[in-house]
C-alpha cells in the first residue's frame, strides 16, 4: 500500500474504540489489542521494529502517567486504556508519530472543553467550568489517522 492507506486497516476498531469510550469512558482492552496486533502484523514498520515501538512508546507514557499523577495529587490527565492505544498507535506510526497523535489529541480533548464552556457562556449567559472529563481515546484514534495523512506514514 502506498502513502498512508495501510492507516485505514486499523479505522474499523478505531471507529469501535472511539464509540465505547465516548459511551462508557473506557478503553477495552480487546480493541486495544486489536489495534496494536494489526499494526505488528500489517502496519509499515515490520513486526519487530512495531513492537519494539510500542513497547517503548508504552512504557514512556506509562512512566509520565504515574509521575504526573502522582504530582498532581491523584488527577488523572491519562487513564491507562489511552496509554495502552498511544502504544498500539507506535506499532502503525512509530514512537515519534505516537506522541505527535498523543499531542494533537490533547489539543483536541482542550479545545472541545473549553469550547463547550465558551458556547455554553455564549448560549446561557452565564459562566459553568468545562467538563471535567472528556474521553481521549476519540482524539486519539482520530489523531493517528491526521498524523498518518500528514506524516505521509512512518515519521522517523
Amino acid at each position: 500500500m502506498s502513502g498512508a492507506s495501510w492507516m485505514l486497516l486499523a479505522l474499523p476498531a478505531c471507529s469501535y474504540l472511539a464509540y465505547v469510550d465516548s459511551r462508557q469512558g473506557v478503553l477495552p482492552n480487546g480493541g486495544v489489542l486489536a489495534v496494536a496486533v494489526l499494526g505488528v502484523l500489517l502496519g509499515p514498520l515490520g513486526p519487530m521494529r512495531a513492537v519494539g515501538h510500542a513497547l517503548a512508546t508504552t512504557a514512556l507514557l506509562f512512566a509520565a502517567a504515574l509521575a504526573v499523577e502522582a504530582l498532581s495529587r491523584g488527577r488523572a490527565w491519562l487513564g491507562m486504556g489511552d496509554v495502552k492505544l498511544a502504544g498500539a498507535a507506535a506499532a502503525w506510526l512509530g514512537v515519534l508519530g505516537a506522541l505527535v497523535a498523543l499531542e494533537a489529541a490533547l489539543c483536541l480533548v482542550a479545545l472541545h472543553r473549553y469550547g463547550v464552556a465558551v458556547a455554553r457562556r455564549v448560549l446561557t449567559g452565564r459562566w459553568e467550568p468545562p467538563p471535567r472529563h472528556v474521553p481521549l481515546g476519540p482524539a486519539l484514534c482520530f489523531a493517528m489517522h491526521l498524523v498518518a495523512i500528514a506524516g505521509g506514514g512512518v515519521l522517523p
